[in-house]
């Protein structure tokens, strides 16, 4: 089955809020990777996590700017700015509605993931082949 970044984000917003100790189902995850989706959400207070069409993590302490760029067919994230990239920034706002937010140039979804009953990150979907 083949979804947009919006159809999978509102698959999740379907199924209940969505959880910071939960994990994504394989079924999910399988959607989003044969959809060439990404989820990016948030591990904790520093660690930045992508789902589905790849899976990697990256060091957000208090945010930062995350580069992606698509080579035949891979996609790799760098914390450093590079040529012929696509940036996402992660804001860390402790004392804000959300903890983390993204802010990205990328055509994208938004969903909720909350901790404790609070919101607790605003995360992403978005499609690899807007990268």
């Amino acid at each position: 089955m083949k979804v947009t970044h919006s159809q999978l984000a509102q698959i999740i917003k379907d199924n209940g809020d969505c959880n910071y100790e939960d994990s994504f189902t394989k079924g999910l995850l399988k959607i989003a990777r044969d959809s060439r989706l990404v989820i990016l959400t948030t591990i904790g207070d520093d660690v930045l996590s992508f789902q589905g069409f790849f899976k990697d993590e990256a060091d957000g302490y208090k945010g930062c700017d995350l580069y992606l760029r698509m080579e035949d067919g891979e996609c790799f994230v760098y914390t450093k700015k590079k040529e012929a990239c696509k940036k996402i920034s992660a804001f860390w706002e402790e004392y804000r509605v959300y903890k983390w937010r993204f802010l990205t140039l990328i055509p994208h979804s938004k969903f909720v993931v909350k901790r404790n009953g609070k919101n607790f990150s605003e995360s992403i979907i978005f499609s690899v082949d807007d990268i």
